[in-house]
């Protein structure tokens, strides 16, 4: 294994004799000290075991080279090549190994089918497309690609992840029918082969209806973040089963849906156009704020019966400022 770290000048080429070296298997080198284009040899190491290469916060550009497997590190290679916004175009050829994380640099272009990857995190670039036939990502467990140029999720992504776990597009400028979305991933859900799925799309400039057909993601989703988008109707009945969900800054009606008797912690309806009482919230943590829901002493709603349930005692946190109604009781 090999680290090299230095920030203060000269600036020089990242050097070539490292890919030299025949029993090299980790090789690490961050700081502001290294410049130029990074040299194709690193894109072939000799050793068949080489599994970890990082490149961080350099001032390195031009293009990542094409990396060749390693048959006996392909399960189990890293590459890890972060805060280097110099290095710019597209992912190049098929990166071997089981992890790439590439977020904080300048790369452009399309997503393509990364068939060895069990994880992809590639946010904060200047991504523009996904592409349309994933047919080998079977084994993709995490796939983040935050904040990239992203107007797109292609109709066949859902069904060639099966595995994922954690997907987060989160601001791009998809705007796009979050129906055909959630009905897209519900038909794919399996919750045997999974664990409790983050799902994350906030801020893409969603609009439209959660449908209460895709009911069977509360088997399968674990945290549900849908926040600051434009998101319409009435809340479907499934969305408290959840473990967190942040559905704030939206345009949600009608009542708040009852609640589940799950594990959930986090709990954030704020910021929406919601109305009616509110039922007694078994959470750590809610936030109904900037709706219009009352306080009305109405049997089986409201919150003087919210305030004497059981459930009420393991609540940390409580939001509901813009109430209308009757006062609570103490």
């Amino acid at each position: 294994s090999l680290a090299i770290q230095k920030n203060s000048p000269p600036h020089v080429p990242l050097p070539v004799i490292l890919t030299q070296l025949p029993s090299l298997v980790n090789l690490s080198i961050s700081g502001q000290f290294f410049n130029g284009t990074i040299p194709a040899e690193y894109g072939n190491f000799p050793s068949d075991y080489f599994w970890s290469f990082t490149l961080k916060s350099t001032s390195a550009s031009g293009t990542l080279p094409v990396f060749s497997a390693k048959p006996l590190s392909q399960l189990g290679a890293e590459f890890t090549i972060t805060d280097n916004p110099g290095i710019t175009g597209t992912i190049n050829g098929k990166f071997p190994g089981g992890s790439l994380r590439l977020w904080n640099n300048s790369l452009t272009g399309q997503i393509e089918n990364l068939d060895s990857f069990f994880q992809l995190s590639a946010s904060n670039n200047q991504f523009t497309a996904i592409a349309d036939v994933w047919t080998g990502a079977k084994k993709m467990t995490l796939l983040y690609l935050r904040n990239n140029l992203i107007t797109s999720i292609p109709q066949n992504l859902f069904p060639n992840i099966p595995k994922i776990y954690e997907f987060d597009l989160s601001d791009n400028p998809l705007n796009l029918d979050i129906g055909n979305i959630m009905v897209g991933l519900a038909s794919v859900s399996n919750p045997v082969e999974r664990s409790p799925y983050l799902f994350k799309l906030s801020g893409c400039g969603l609009y439209g209806n959660i449908p209460n057909a895709a009911s069977n993601l509360s088997a399968v989703l674990g945290d549900l973040d849908l926040s600051r988008n434009t998101l319409s109707g009435a809340l479907p009945d499934w969305i408290p089963l959840l473990r967190y969900v942040n559905v704030s800054r939206n345009e949600f009606s009608g009542s708040v849906p009852p609640f589940g008797s799950g594990g959930t912690f986090v709990l954030d309806y704020s910021k929406n156009r919601l109305s009616g009482c509110f039922p007694a919230p078994p959470y750590l943590t809610c936030d109904f704020s900037g709706n219009q829901l009352c306080g009305c002493s109405t049997p089986g709603c409201g919150v003087n019966k919210c305030l004497s349930n059981p459930t009420f005692e393991f609540l940390r946190y409580l939001n509901f400022d813009r109430f209308l109604g009757s006062q609570l009781s103490r």
